[in-house]
């Protein structure tokens, strides 16, 4: 029997089967309606919100519009600060809605900030002014605060700075005579900002850290693509044991083909998937055609090692849903064990779709 006219025949023979025909019509289905419903914005919706609200000494709000010259130049650095940055911040005039914010989870935290708190720094208090709030579930907390105490220090190392020269350093009786503070304001923030006092580098951007709906969306897809091209090739294995009741399909070239065949149908609409969802594609066209076809050949010799070793259809009908359920679990599908478990870094491999996912 010539092997390639029995693989286009079985092709033929999938294709018109409705059960296998529903299940390859799902995944162009899924190529088209997942960009539409994913939002691909990459806004607000990618960041970690946290409020803050300012206080007079009464603990009464203060409106954002009768905020103070320091208040609103800290405020403006938080509501317009990086744009890569991993936070956002809003401002509130309604300490209630603040602590809702935060209850609900909408916030991870929440700032109380007093109207006097740079002149209460410059003065030699710096402990316990701005009051935090969070609930238990809140994680990022600390993260958050940096980027407060970065732009409160944006805000008061001019003043310090300017109060250090005009009443302790040695040119101090040059202030303002020579030089006025506007300029050593001036000459202050630009040294500030172009990295010759100190700076940081960063080898990971904030932004390459921050969760988004589509990556949530989007991550574990490739993986479950892999893992349904593995469960069409194990339905290729049952066909076999149905087919080789029959002496003339007792073959080890009919058995390729029985295995062959659905992986091949899955692994194109696979390809289609990966081809029209935005965010899938790693590499270019060639690297993830190479990959698949590399993922098949994998596959396939997996399950002819595991017919050749389990001779009973019933066998294999209780080990496929338990392996496929394992590499939904142990393989980086959703999420890699590996790297909270040292010993799933080699036991992952055990489990097919971790070589689509390396």
């Amino acid at each position: 029997m010539n092997p390639f006219r029995l693989l286009l025949f079985r092709l033929r023979s999938l294709i018109l089967t409705p059960a296998f025909l529903v299940l390859l019509l799902a995944l162009p289905v899924a190529a088209v309606l997942i960009p539409a419903v994913v939002s691909y914005d990459t806004g607000v919706d990618d960041t970690v919100a946290a409020g803050y609200i300012v206080v007079d000494e009464e603990n009464e709000v203060i409106a954002i519009d009768d905020y103070a010259d320091d208040i609103e130049q800290l405020t403006a650095i938080l509501d317009h600060g990086d744009p890569d940055s991993l936070f956002s911040f809003k401002g509130f005039e309604d300490m209630n809605e603040l602590r809702a914010g935060v209850v609900s989870g909408d916030l991870e935290c929440a700032y109380v900030i007093p109207e006097d708190l740079f002149s209460r720094m410059r003065a030699g208090d710096k402990k316990n002014l701005i009051t935090i709030l969070t609930s238990p579930k809140s994680s990022l907390t600390a993260l958050v605060s940096e980027t407060v105490y970065a732009a409160i220090f944006e805000c008061v190392s001019g003043p310090v700075f300017l109060d250090y020269l005009k009443d302790e350093s040695a040119i101090a009786d040059a202030i303002p005579s020579l030089i006025s503070e506007e300029e050593v304001l001036s000459e202050q923030a630009a040294h500030q900002q172009d990295g010759s006092t100190f700076s940081f580098l960063y080898e990971n951007t904030p932004k390459a850290h921050a969760v988004s709906r589509n990556a949530v969306l989007l991550s574990p897809l490739k993986g479950l693509l892999a893992v349904i091209i593995l469960l069409a090739g194990f339905t290729g294995a049952l066909t076999y044991y149905n087919a080789a009741e029959n002496p003339l399909y007792a073959r080890f070239s009919v058995r390729v083909v029985m295995i062959l065949a659905p992986m091949l149908l899955c692994s194109l609409l696979a390809f289609l998937c990966i081809l029209f969802i935005p965010g899938l594609m790693e590499g270019n066209v060639f690297t993830e055609l190479v990959r698949l076809v590399f993922y098949q050949i994998i596959c396939l010799a997996f399950l002819l090692l595991i017919t050749t070793l389990i001779r009973g259809r019933s066998v294999i009908y209780a080990f496929m849903p338990v392996y496929l359920l394992s590499c939904l679990i142990f393989s980086p599908v959703f999420i890699d064990l590996g790297q909270f478990i040292p010993m799933m870094r080699t036991l992952k491999w055990v489990f097919m779709s971790s070589f689509y996912l390396m």
